[in-house]
């Protein structure tokens, strides 16, 4: 985690910014990177479980829950910006 952070601080190093706004930028990109990944994701379930219902192979089940924890965050990876 540690080496994670200083990799990504290495990104914005030399923007001449104060070490907590490189900080906030870092934290902020990993914010929308998870969220847009966690969007994206939920949306395909969505759409295999229409794949499924429309199919009949949904048996009435009910699609999966989009709620993330945090070790689904931990299996996210990101790349360097």
């Amino acid at each position: 985690m540690l080496a994670e952070m200083e990799f990504l601080l290495s990104a914005v190093d030399g923007l001449g910014l104060a070490m907590d706004e490189m900080v906030q930028v870092v934290r902020t990109v990993d914010s929308f990177v998870v969220g847009y990944t966690q969007s994206e994701l939920s949306e395909r379930q969505w759409r295999h479980f229409g794949q499924l219902n429309a199919a009949g192979k949904a048996g009435g089940a009910r699609p999966p829950p989009t709620s993330s924890t945090s070790s689904d965050r931990a299996s996210i990876v990101t790349s360097p910006v």
